[in-house]
C-alpha cells in the first residue's frame, strides 16, 4: 500500500483536509455533505459519518488497486536496476532517487518474531562507516511484531557516528542541520542545505564530528519537535557551545508535530529558507540563557509590551517599556511550575465539564495532568489552591489579570478549543457507541489505544475518554492475548459444564446492553453453593479474561448502603459481582441496607437509584443500569417470586472435584493476565458477528425449551434461553472454536436442568412459608391438642392470627419465626393459597379476630366448631 499517494489522490478526489492523524471533511458522493473520513496513517476505508441518515463506505483497495499493489510487484528489482523498489519508494517519500545515487541500496530483512503477515520486506539500506559494517534500513513494508509495529533496523553499533551523504562538506559560517532520521537528512540536502542524520534523538555524533570542530561550522540542532527530540535539542546545542562551536536550534513551533520529510513534500519538494523563519524563532527561545533574554527575544520577534511566557517549566509576567533605557524589561516570577491546557472535556450523559491539564515541574521527570474545574482556572486565588491540590508545593503567585492574559495567549487562543467527550464510568457508552477504558477503547471493531493525553482520536473526529479512575480494566489485543488454545481444556476440566455456563453468561455481559435493547432484559447471575466448592477460582479467572487482576468483586458486608448503590453505576457491559457474606455473620442493618427485591429493575436496564442534580432546582437523575448483575455467596438466593424468576442459578458443590481438575486449575491461576486478556477484546471487536450468531442460538433454545409443557413461565425460559444462545454464539463466531459440539449438547442439556428446577422452586413454598406450615402442623396435629391455631370455623379454610399462633409458639417452646420475612411471604403461600386478609369470628376465642385466610381444598372440620 502506497500511503503517501492515497492521500494524495484522497485529498484531490474527495478534498479531504489533513486534521491531525486523520483525513476529515472530505464530501461524500452519496449525499454531498463534509462527512467523509479516514485514518491518515492507515488508509484502509473512507467512510461518512453520517452513519444512520448515509453511511456511505469504500475500500481504498477497491478505490486504487494499483496503489495497493505492493511496490515490489509494482517494481520489481532486475538485473539492470537491482534498486528498482527502492527507489520507488524514496520517490514516494518525495525524495529524488537520482540525487543519492551510489548511497543506498536495496536489501531485504525478515521478523520471525512478526505476529501477522507479511513477515519479510524489501528495505533501504544506508551504509554509516566506510567498510559497510554498520547500517540503517528502512522497512518499505512496516512490519507488526508484538510490541509495537517495526519500521526499521539498525545492524552495528552507531553509537557517537553520524550519517552523513557523500558530499559532505561543511563550510565556514554555512549551517549544517543535525537531524534525527536519514529521510528527514535527504529532505534537506535536496533543499539545497547540508545535513547529517544522528540515528536517533539521543545519540550525540562525537566520533563523527571530532574531524570538523574549530573549522568555524555553524550547527544547526533540528530533532523532532517531541519531549525527546526537545530535550536533546537543547542538551547538545549546550554541548556545542562548550566545545566552542557556533550553533543553534532550528525546530517546529509549539504543538506542530511536522518533521522535516513532511515540510519538504508540503513544500512542493524543496524547502525554502522563509519557511524556517518561525521554526530558527522557537529554536532562539529554547536556548534562551535566561528568563529576562527570552523575554527580550519575545519583544524583539512579536512586538508586545506585556505578556507571560515560560522559561525552564516556570512561569514569568514580563512589561517591556522604552523609557526604561538602562532596564527595558522586567520580569516578575509568578509560578514555580509550568501549566499547559490540553483540553476541555464534558460528559457526554450528565454535561459536567472541565478543564484537562499538564503541569509541569523543574527536575520532575514526568508531568502531572488532571482536571481543573471552570471555577479553579476563574481566579488567580482558585488557581492557586487547585495547583496546590495538584502536585506538592505547586506555587501560582500571579495576579487574576496575569492569569486571564496567560490564557489568551497560551491556552485559548484558538477560536475552536480542543474538547474530548466523557463517561464516568467504564465500558460501553450506548450515547457514543464504543467501549471505553482508561487505556483502551473499542469502536466499530476496532481497538484503539490512548494517546499521550490520555483520550482517544477516533476516525470520525469524535474524541472521547473515560473520566473514572478508581479502577483500572486492561484488555489486551485479540491477536496478541486471545489465546483460548492456554486455557479452555483447562477450564472444561477445572469447571465442568458449570464453568461453561457461567462463562456464556460472563461473555453474553460484554453486550447486556445490546441484549436488553432486543430482549428488554438480562437474568442475574447466582453462583451459589457449600465453601471451597471453586467460586472464587472461577470468578478471579472470569475477570483475568476481561483485563481485571487479582479482583473478585464487592463485599457486600464491607460496603455502606449508597456505596453498594454507586458500584451498579461503574461499569456498563461489564458484570458486576456481588460478593454476599455468610448471613449469620451480618448484622440486621448490613441485612437490610441491599434488598434485592429493591434491584429488580436491574433485570431491565432500570430501578437505579435516583440522586439529586447541582441546578438548584428539584431535577433528579435516575441513571439506567448499565452492566450484568452476578451473586456469588455460599446460600442460595431466598426472596420473593419477582426476583426468583429473575435469576439463574448455577449450584456449585465439589462434585466435580478431581485432581485432573485440581491440576488445571493450578495451571489456570498461574497464567499472566496479558496472555489472556484478549478474550473480551476478541468478543467486543466482533460484537455484530457475535450478536447475531447469538440470536440465532436463543431462537433455537426457546424453541426447544417451549416443547417441554411443563416449562410454561416464558420469563425463565426466556433467561436460560439467552445463555444457552451466548454458549452456542461463542462456538459459532469462532471466538472459542475449541469448544466441542458434545460441550453444547451438554450445556444445553444443563440449562435446561436449571430451568426445569427454578420452575419447580416456583412452584414451592419459600422456606420461611415452608417452616410456617411445618410448625402450623406441628401445632395443630402433633401438640396434643393442647393448642389451636386455626380460627375458621369452615373446614375449607384457614385463619390465621399472627399475634395468638407467636404466643402459641412461644408457649410450646419452639424457635420464633422471622415475622417480618413472614409477614412479606404470606401472600406467596402455595401449598395453602393466599385468599385475603380480615376480622373473622374465632371458632376459638368465640371473638373478632384479624386474620390472614388461606384455602384449604382437602381440609377437615375444626375440632372446636364441630
Amino acid at each position: 500500500m502506497q500511503t503517501a499517494e492515497i492521500i494524495k489522490r484522497l485529498k484531490a478526489d474527495y478534498g479531504f483536509k489533513h486534521k491531525g492523524a486523520f483525513l476529515r471533511e472530505g464530501l461524500c458522493p452519496e449525499c454531498k455533505k463534509k462527512e467523509l473520513f479516514i485514518s491518515a496513517s492507515e488508509p484502509h476505508h473512507i467512510k461518512c459519518g453520517r452513519e444512520n441518515k448515509c453511511g456511505w463506505g469504500k475500500n481504498t483497495r477497491e478505490l486504487y488497486p494499483d496503489l495497493w499493489k505492493p511496490l515490489h510487484e509494482q517494481y520489481p528489482p532486475t538485473k539492470a536496476d537491482p534498486n528498482a523498489t527502492a527507489r520507488a519508494y524514496l520517490k514516494i517519500r518525495g525524495i529524488d532517487p537520482a540525487l543519492f545515487a551510489g548511497q543506498f541500496i536495496q536489501s531485504q530483512r525478515f521478523e520471525r518474531e512478526a505476529i501477522r503477515e507479511p513477515k519479510g520486506t524489501e528495505t533501504v539500506r544506508f551504509f554509516l562507516n566506510a567498510d559497510k559494517s554498520v547500517w540503517w534500513e528502512r522497512f518499505i513494508t512496516v512490519i507488526d511484531m508484538p510490541d509495537k509495529p517495526k519500521k526499521a533496523h539498525f545492524q552495528g553499533g552507531y553509537k557517537g557516528l553520524w550519517w552523513e551523504p557523500v558530499s559532505f562538506q561543511p563550510e565556514s559560517g554555512k549551517p549544517v542541520f543535525l537531524v534525527e532520521g536519514i529521510i528527514d537528512a535527504l529532505s534537506l540536502i535536496q533543499s539545497g542545505f547540508q545535513a547529517v542524520s544522528l540515528m536517533s534523538s539521543n545519540n550525540w555524533p562525537e566520533l563523527s564530528l571530532q574531524r570538523y570542530l574549530g573549522k568555524g561550522v555553524n550547527w544547526v540542532l533540528a530533532l523532532d519537535n517531541d519531549p525527546a527530540g526537545q530535550r536533546y535539542n537543547l542538551k547538545f546545542y549546550r554541548e556545542l557551545v562548550k566545545l566552542g562551536e557556533k550553533a543553534e536550534v532550528c525546530t517546529a513551533p509549539d504543538k506542530d508535530k511536522r518533521d522535516w520529510n513532511d515540510l519538504l513534500k508540503e513544500s512542493g519538494g524543496k524547502i525554502t529558507t522563509d519557511i524556517l523563519k518561525e521554526w530558527f524563532y522557537t529554536g532562539k527561545l529554547l536556548t534562551s540563557p535566561s528568563a529576562k533574554a527570552k523575554a527580550l527575544r519575545i519583544v524583539e520577534h512579536t512586538g508586545k509590551t506585556r505578556f507571560t511566557f515560560d522559561f525552564e517549566n516556570n512561569l514569568y509576567a514580563a512589561k517591556y517599556s522604552e523609557k526604561e533605557e538602562d532596564d527595558p524589561i522586567q520580569i516578575e516570577s509568578i509560578a514555580n511550575c509550568k501549566p499547559e491546557f490540553l483540553y476541555f472535556q464534558k460528559d457526554a450523559i450528565t454535561g459536567e465539564s472541565a478543564y484537562y491539564m499538564r503541569v509541569f515541574r523543574p527536575e520532575l521527570p514526568k508531568p502531572y495532568k488532571d482536571v481543573f474545574a471552570s471555577s479553579a482556572i476563574g481566579s488567580a486565588k482558585e488557581f492557586k489552591n487547585r495547583l496546590l491540590n495538584v502536585g506538592a508545593g505547586l506555587m501560582f503567585t500571579g495576579n487574576t489579570k496575569q492569569l486571564e492574559r496567560h490564557q489568551q495567549d497560551y491556552w485559548f487562543q484558538s477560536a475552536t478549543l480542543p474538547e474530548v467527550q466523557t463517561i464516568n464510568f467504564l465500558g460501553y457508552a450506548r450515547e457514543l457507541g464504543g467501549w471505553i477504558f482508561p487505556n483502551q477503547a473499542v469502536f466499530n471493531g476496532v481497538l484503539h489505544q490512548v494517546n499521550p493525553d490520555d483520550f482517544f482520536d477516533l476516525p470520525d473526529g469524535r474524541q472521547v475518554k473515560t473520566s473514572f479512575r478508581l479502577d483500572s480494566v486492561n484488555i489486551g489485543k485479540p491477536d496478541e492475548a486471545h489465546r483460548p488454545e492456554l486455557w479452555l481444556d483447562d477450564f472444561k476440566a477445572a469447571f465442568g459444564i458449570k464453568g461453561l455456563a457461567a462463562l456464556a453468561y460472563w461473555a453474553g455481559s460484554f453486550f447486556a446492553e445490546h441484549i436488553r435493547d432486543r430482549h428488554a432484559s438480562y437474568p442475574f447471575l447466582e453462583l451459589s453453593g457449600e465453601p471451597g466448592a471453586g467460586k472464587s477460582t472461577i470468578l478471579e479467572f472470569l475477570w483475568k479474561l476481561s483485563g481485571r487482576e487479582g479482583y473478585e468483586g464487592i463485599e457486600l458486608s464491607k460496603a455502606s448502603h449508597a456505596g453498594r448503590w454507586r458500584s451498579l453505576e461503574q461499569l456498563a457491559n461489564l458484570p458486576l459481582v456481588l460478593m454476599e457474606g455468610d448471613r449469620s455473620e451480618a448484622g440486621n442493618h448490613q441485612k437490610r441496607t441491599f434488598d434485592l427485591n429493591e434491584a429488580k429493575g436491574l433485570y431491565n436496564g432500570r430501578g437505579m437509584r435516583a440522586v439529586g442534580v447541582r441546578t438548584g432546582g428539584n431535577e433528579t437523575r435516575e441513571p439506567p443500569f448499565r452492566g450484568a448483575l452476578v451473586i456469588a455467596q455460599n446460600a442460595a438466593v431466598d426472596s420473593e417470586r419477582a426476583v426468583m424468576e429473575r435469576i439463574v442459578r448455577v449450584q456449585w458443590d465439589k462434585s466435580h472435584f478431581s485432581t485432573r481438575g485440581f491440576e488445571a486449575s493450578n495451571r489456570l491461576r498461574g497464567l499472566d493476565m496479558a496472555q489472556i486478556n484478549g478474550f473480551i477484546t476478541a468478543c467486543i471487536t466482533q460484537d455484530k458477528l457475535f450478536l447475531g450468531k447469538y440470536e440465532q442460538g436463543y431462537e433455537s433454545a426457546m424453541k426447544h425449551l417451549g416443547t417441554d409443557s411443563a416449562l410454561g413461565n416464558q420469563r425463565i425460559n426466556h433467561n436460560h434461553a439467552q445463555i444457552m444462545g451466548l454458549a452456542h454464539a461463542l462456538k459459532a463466531s469462532d471466538i472459542l472454536s475449541g469448544l466441542l459440539s458434545s460441550d453444547l449438547e451438554a450445556l444445553d442439556t444443563y440449562m435446561k436442568g436449571c430451568c426445569t428446577e427454578r420452575h419447580q422452586c416456583l412452584e414451592a413454598d419459600t422456606p420461611v412459608m415452608a417452616e410456617f406450615w411445618d410448625m402450623y402442623h406441628y401445632l395443630e396435629d402433633e401438640a396434643g391438642g393442647k393448642i389451636r391455631v386455626n380460627h375458621s370455623k369452615d373446614p375449607t379454610r384457614i385463619a390465621i392470627s399472627l399475634n395468638q399462633f407467636h404466643e402459641a409458639m412461644m408457649e410450646m417452646k419452639q424457635k420464633p419465626l422471622d415475622m417480618m420475612q413472614l409477614r412479606r411471604e404470606l401472600r406467596l403461600s402455595k401449598r395453602y393459597p393466599f385468599i385475603e386478609q380480615k376480622s373473622i369470628y374465632s371458632a376459638i376465642t368465640q371473638k373478632s379476630v384479624q386474620c390472614f385466610i388461606f384455602s384449604d381444598k382437602e381440609g377437615k372440620v375444626n375440632a372446636l366448631a364441630a
